[in-house]
């Protein structure tokens, strides 16, 4: 989302309906921020996001060494995403664990487009490929309406999450989440995002979450872009960096 709103400021709000080929849509990422693109990668192309996070909890520390997400057009409007297993080292009580996350498998379709609005809708669920103490039991299915604008020098994105996690006992409840993302251009090669989000789960106490976060992106070549971001929230604070290239 964080580059989305970059290319807000500097080359307008990328979405459906451009018309395909290199160097036509600016490269628009999903990382390094929470907050999801409206943009989808263009046919026959392939995008590959990752990165590293270090995070400060409560309960531990912890490095995730990985976050792969493989986005490819499939047409126009619509990209297929796979999300691969990043590696876990969490350090806990002083005891010191290594795991692997779940996979994921989704799309983006996007709705409309256009710098007064744009819109995108993702379908996807997580795959019990992990291991303890980082991989889920269960698959999570979500879907996720991603919004953007274009105001001024600013650029502005959103999204509305929901979520169908298993409790202990198997059964399903509902998470809901929420964001919004601001960004401006400093330079024409790098750009500043801030950034807002939370999750809470209705009848469930003490399930509301927020976070606070904040970065920078820099287009090193149109096809190839690094980032960084720090923030924190609900007792804990996190830093990353991260690096996106298409083909």
């Amino acid at each position: 989302m964080a580059k989305q709103i970059w290319t807000a400021v500097v080359g307008g709000v990328v979405a459906a309906g451009c018309a395909p080929g290199p160097a036509v849509r600016p490269l628009v990422t999903d990382r390094p921020d929470f907050t999801e693109s409206t943009a989808t990668v263009e046919p026959g192309r392939v995008q590959v996001e990752g990165g590293y996070t270090y995070a400060d909890e409560e309960g531990g520390t912890s490095h995730s060494v990985g976050e792969l997400l493989g986005r490819i057009g499939a047409t126009e409007r619509l990209e297929v995403r796979v999300g691969l297993n990043s590696v876990g080292f969490v350090d806990a009580g002083g005891t010191s664990e290594v795991g692997v996350e779940d996979a994921s498998l989704g799309v983006k379709l996007a709705l409309v487009g256009g710098d007064a609005l744009a819109a995108a809708v993702l379908a996807g669920t997580t795959i019990p490929t992990g291991r303890s103490p980082l991989g889920g039991e269960s698959a999570v299915p979500s879907v996720v309406l991603a919004l953007s604008r274009g105001v001024g020098a600013i650029g502005w994105g959103g999204n509305v999450v929901a979520e169908w996690p298993e409790d202990g006992a198997g059964e399903r409840y509902t998470d809901l989440g929420a964001s919004l993302a601001a960004g401006v251009g400093l330079t024409d090669r790098t750009g500043l995002f801030l950034e807002v989000y939370g999750f809470r789960s209705p009848g469930r106490s003490g399930s509301g979450r927020l976070y606070l976060d904040g970065g920078l992106t820099r287009m090193l070549r149109e096809d190839l872009q690094v980032d960084a971001r720090v923030g924190g929230g609900e007792g804990g604070w996190f830093v990353g960096v991260g690096l996106a290239r298409r083909w």
